[in-house]
């Protein structure tokens, strides 16, 4: 599903009326995290999440949001020293342009290099007009930057909510570059009700040929999974309890205790936000006839909605 292609935002989840709002790099920020613990509807507020977000530097959800800066400056070497070398920073087209995310920005300091140049001023100043909830300044500031149309592919993100089994997010994760990645947590959701994925090959299998016992065994796997998974949180949580754990931290330790049983069939979901040259990049790879049965689904369908975000032509040789 299309969350947020810079231009279309939509909500995923179902949020309560002070969750998910705030600007729409924050909303994005915020859905990816709600994501990951599976929060829609319960637990903190917006204003309360970033707060969280922030205390914990839970950084990773920031990675989503992406924004461009031009500049109308001379380009001189030095004015690159505060470029070259940060994370989550690309330089795309005309020298004087440069394509950041809020984490980037939120930490723009801690890189060194043009502290308190244009440079610094200008990335302060806009990370408060987009996401005023990670401003890293109380002054008032001053910029000399505009938020510029991206031009280039690296500079058009696109954040899609796929879904698969734990099989196929362990493919996914190994595309980590100009990419942002919050999946579902095992450790603090419930997964005992979890839905398992019967891998595409294997469902193509038991349709064509009368295999019972395979499928029974296949099955019978899949309950016994979750019986264990069910008897070790409901006894190491109260065990951990007994050890002077809060209930939160106890519960956490004993699905991760528990998980290890669930396997890779186990279904799951995350946030997956990438450049359009990173799209194509995987497209490539994940669409051809040696990848994998179920990511090459799962592509299919991220191809159709990258086809309707705002930068859609750009997926038409597909």
């Amino acid at each position: 599903m299309l969350i947020y292609d810079g231009q279309t935002f939509n909500q995923v989840g179902e949020p309560r009326r002070d969750q998910c709002v705030g600007t729409e790099l924050e909303r994005l920020i915020e859905t990816a995290g709600r994501i990951c613990y599976d929060s829609f509807g319960t637990g903190r507020s917006s204003v309360d999440y970033h707060e969280h977000i922030r205390a914990v530097n839970h950084g990773s959800v920031m990675e989503h949001a992406v924004f461009t800066l031009g500049f109308d400056i001379d380009c001189e070497f030095d004015w690159w020293k505060g470029v070259a070398n940060r994370p989550g920073v690309w330089a795309c087209g005309s020298p004087n342009r440069i394509t950041l995310n809020v984490r980037s920005a939120y930490e723009w300091d801690n890189w060194g290099g043009n502290q308190e140049g244009i440079l610094s001023q200008s990335v302060a100043y806009w990370l408060r007009q987009l996401a005023p909830a990670y401003n890293r300044r109380s002054d008032e500031l001053d910029s000399e930057a505009w938020l510029a149309t991206p031009d280039c592919d690296e500079e058009k993100w696109v954040s899609l909510l796929l879904s698969g089994s734990r099989g196929w997010s362990h493919e996914m994760v190994r595309h980590g570059d100009y990419t942002a990645i919050s999946q579902r947590s095992t450790r603090f959701c419930d997964e005992s009700e979890s839905k398992w994925i019967m891998h595409p090959l294997l469902k193509q299998y038991l349709t064509e040929v009368d295999d019972t016992r395979l499928g029974a065994i296949c099955l019978e796997t899949e309950s016994k999974a979750k019986i264990a998974y069910d008897m070790i949180v409901e006894r190491l949580e109260p065990w951990l309890l007994g050890r002077g754990l809060d209930k939160t931290t106890a519960r956490k330790q004993a699905r991760g205790a528990g998980r290890g049983f669930l396997g890779n069939a186990l279904w799951t979901e995350m946030v997956f936000s990438a450049s359009v040259k990173q799209w194509r990049r995987i497209l490539d790879q994940r669409l051809g006839a040696a990848a994998d049965a179920e990511i090459r689904e799962v592509m299919q369908i991220a191809l159709a909605d990258l086809r309707s975000s705002q930068y859609g032509d750009r997926f038409d040789s597909y």
